[in-house]
């Protein structure tokens, strides 16, 4: 066991071996303490990465927000990509992907939305109506409608915009 902990601190001293450091304490935490001291296990990772200058915090919080998804703990996985989003907010793809797993749908609405109005890039208005496709609404909201409008404006010559504008009125148009 000291063995594995001298080859887990070795990979977490270097930016490139930092990520398999999580694993093998991931790991090791599973096998000698159990699942439940996960969580701590990551959170302390989180801390000393960020702390050694080895990754970035909003990077670190994502790279915890996938551990916890793969290890089923959606809910610590929404909270890590919360916080990494909050401090990145290109983060956003990593944060709805959660969202959407968790089926989050009208949380994934909403903060793509709000994510499109302060950034106005063509990724977030692509996720935006990939959202609003997978949460299946009749008729958008007045607001929706507004945004989508202006991604139109905006990014309009966007083939997977577009693409994706036209599966959402396909399947609006399968619900009438």
């Amino acid at each position: 066991r000291e063995v594995i902990e001298q080859l887990r601190d070795r990979l977490n001293s270097t930016k490139s071996g930092s990520l398999f450091g999580l694993e093998v304490a991931v790991r090791n935490a599973e096998k000698s303490s159990g699942r439940e001291s996960v969580p701590d296990v990551i959170d302390s990772w989180v801390y000393d990465v960020v702390r050694a200058g080895l990754v970035p915090k909003a990077e670190a919080d994502a790279i915890a927000g996938s551990t916890f998804l793969q290890m089923g703990e959606v809910n610590a996985a929404i909270e890590s990509l919360d916080r990494a989003y909050r401090d990145d907010p290109d983060q956003l793809r990593r944060y709805v992907k959660v969202l959407l797993i968790a089926e989050r749908l009208d949380k994934a609405a909403d903060l793509t939305a709000e994510h499109y109005r302060s950034h106005r890039d063509v990724n977030s208005a692509r996720m935006l109506v990939a959202v609003l496709t997978k949460r299946g609404d009749q008729e958008l909201s007045a607001e929706h409608q507004a945004l989508i409008d202006d991604a139109i404006r905006e990014h309009g010559k966007d083939v997977p915009f577009l693409e994706a504008l036209a599966t959402l009125r396909l399947n609006q148009e399968e619900l009438d």
